[in-house]
């Protein structure tokens, strides 16, 4: 099966703002849905999974899973919304993509609804 990976951003501090990524990156699972795309995140797959469950949130514990996944993808996108260039796991996430040159997109929000998915950031 091919598929793109999702990288976003969503440990903090504040969980009202992880909810708030986790409902973005739904957002851009579900407009990528429309367009026929393949694709798998591991904030949406595991957000409330870990709420329901109480399993911990953050990437570092979620992160063999992500390997496995990027590994298997077809290529590695990185939505680039409030707290990408800061987080941890992104930058992991992204730096084994490169290592493995699994071709790189730069998905950017339009609006609320619609994204832009570009080859160059």
């Amino acid at each position: 099966m091919s598929f793109s990976f999702i990288a976003s951003p969503y440990s903090h501090e504040d969980p009202d703002v992880m909810h708030s990524r986790y409902l973005t990156t739904m957002r851009f699972c579900a407009w990528a849905f429309d367009y026929r795309m393949v694709v798998y995140s591991p904030v949406v797959h595991w957000h409330q999974v870990s709420r329901e469950f109480n399993l911990p949130t953050d990437a570092g514990n979620h992160y063999e899973n992500s390997i496995e996944m990027i590994e298997s993808a077809d290529d590695f996108m990185v939505l680039c919304i409030e707290g990408w260039q800061e987080s941890r796991g992104v930058l992991k996430e992204l730096l084994h993509a490169a290592r493995l040159g699994k071709p790189i997109k730069w998905i950017k929000p339009l609006d609320n609804i619609n994204w832009e998915i570009d080859n160059e950031l």
